[in-house]
């Protein structure tokens, strides 16, 4: 723990952070997992039609995107965007997921596929209390992705 930020200190910061998070501005993403068991062993990390998904994790979270672009090639238009989920260790835990590269995200009617996680975000810059997760992904093309609703 940091020399001038107390358990105290960290309990108020996580308490103002939950609040602000989960009450004033409540953005909601859905994690999804790939299901390794059910999709093709094979070809489970590539562009697989045959890729399945496990249900989803609904957690808040802040969001960071870029704007969209279009991207036009001989095949068609691709729309292109990256974005940032900032994701409370805290919550995280309490759901019992990890998010991993790979996995999707879904949002604001689009799904996200991360590409990388960070984890060095400290209370006070020390090392002793690991703050958020968080997720940097880009836009993906739904028509690849065999996802079901998420049951609620």
């Amino acid at each position: 723990m940091s020399k001038f930020v107390t358990a105290r200190d960290q309990a108020f910061f996580q308490g103002i952070n939950n609040e602000l998070i989960d009450d004033v501005v409540t953005t909601s993403i859905i994690i999804y997992k790939p299901s390794i068991e059910d999709s093709d062993p094979n070809n489970v990390f590539e562009e697989s039609p045959n890729k399945v998904w496990k249900v989803g994790i609904l957690l808040n979270c802040l969001i960071d995107r870029s704007d969209q672009t279009a991207d036009s090639t001989e095949y068609g238009t691709n729309n292109l965007q990256d974005i940032k989920f900032n994701i409370n260790r805290e919550d995280i835990e309490a759901k019992n997921i990890y998010p991993e590269i790979g996995d999707l995200v879904q949002w604001n009617d689009f799904y996200y596929e991360i590409g990388h996680v960070y984890e060095n975000q400290y209370v006070a810059g020390r090392g002793a209390v690991n703050w958020t997760i968080v997720l940097e992904g880009h836009l993906t093309n739904i028509s690849m992705l065999n996802i079901e609703e998420i049951h609620q």
